[in-house]
Order: structure tokens, then C-alpha cells, then sequence
């Protein structure tokens, strides 16, 4: 289950933020939560994971197409898109302990909205299934290269829609498919 979603900040890590010191959202999940198996501790079957965001930048340029030198500059800006993905995240998924809903979302000051990127989609490689309120979400990474893979689920965000697309309904892109001429 999909209880909470921390935001990590760029000066604390999520570590320090949520084990090192009290957390609220932390300690209400073990207080309030039920256990999930008859005589477990609700803190032996509560599990925090620590992803990290590995970004991956897709630039196009049509046949025509003039650019400059800023367009040439593929750098990431990391804190923002770990702050755009755990964003994401919680406007979607709506995480019960989570107060901050973001109900804005993707307009921000410190995530990814206005700048410069066409769209962006935001995926689990692992495998690993999160139940939420509004359904399941799928992570899955290849098996070949442990990258990511077609069958996860993934939130998609074109400048002001946010949609979350379910691997096998609302997408489908054949790997093995011929061209077309």
C-alpha cells in the first residue's frame, strides 16, 4: 500500500529526513495504520524505499530545425525533477498520510513546469506493484539490461494534463512492429 510520499529536499536527504529524526506521517502510519497479517507489528510490515531518480533526456530535431548552443546543452536539472516526480506522484495517487496534495500540480516553482521540456513521463523501474486508492500502480524494468520496460505504468505530463497511463490499456507499442513505408 501506498501510504505516504516524502518529498526529499536538496539540502536533506530522505534518510535523515524520515529515520533520523520523528516524522509525523511516519509515526501516525505506525500508530494508525492496521496490521495487514494477525499478529504482526504494523512496523515489521512497513517497508520505507528509497528510490533514486535516474533521468533520461529525449531531444529531437526536425530536418530543418535551427538551433543554438543552449539547445545543445543536455544537462538535467536534478533537484527539480526529483521534486516534479514526487509531485507527480501525490497529485495522482492522492497518498492517504501525504497533507500536501498538490492539487496545482505540474505548475510549481521548484519542479520541472516551464522549462523548455515538451512533455515528460515519470515510471518505476522495479518490480514492484503499489496499491493506492485509485488502483494499482506497476513498476517493471526489463529483464535483459535492467532497464526500464514497456509494461510499466507511467504518469505522463503534457504541459497542464497530468495522465496516468495503465501499461497494456492505455498504451501499447509493439517492439517487434515493421515499419511503414
Amino acid at each position: 500500500d501506498m501510504l505516504y510520499v516524502g518529498i526529499a529536499k536538496e539540502n536533506q536527504d530522505s534518510f535523515s529526513r524520515l529515520v533520523e529524526r520523528g516524522h509525523k506521517s511516519r509515526t501516525d502510519i505506525l500508530a494508525l495504520e492496521p496490521q495487514r497479517t494477525p499478529g504482526a507489528r504494523v512496523s515489521e510490515e512497513t517497508y520505507l524505499l528509497f528510490f533514486m531518480v535516474d533521468p533520461l533526456i529525449l531531444t529531437t530535431f526536425g530536418k530543418d530545425a535551427e538551433f543554438d548552443e543552449d539547445d545543445l546543452d543536455f544537462s538535467v536539472p536534478y533537484h527539480r525533477v526529483v521534486a516534479d516526480a514526487e509531485k507527480a506522484v501525490i497529485n495522482v495517487f492522492q497518498p492517504k498520510y501525504n497533507r500536501e496534495k498538490y492539487r496545482s500540480y505540474p505548475k510549481g516553482r521548484d519542479g520541472l513546469y516551464k522549462q523548455g521540456y515538451t512533455g515528460y513521463v515519470y515510471s518505476i523501474a522495479e518490480g514492484f506493484t503499489f496499491k493506492t486508492d485509485f488502483g494499482d500502480f506497476k513498476g517493471a524494468r526489463s529483464s535483459e539490461d535492467l532497464l526500464m520496460s514497456n509494461d510499466a505504468d507511467f504518469i505522463a505530463v503534457d504541459g497542464e494534463d497530468v495522465k496516468l497511463c495503465i501499461s497494456g490499456k492505455d498504451f501499447s507499442i509493439p517492439l517487434d512492429a515493421p515499419e511503414e513505408t
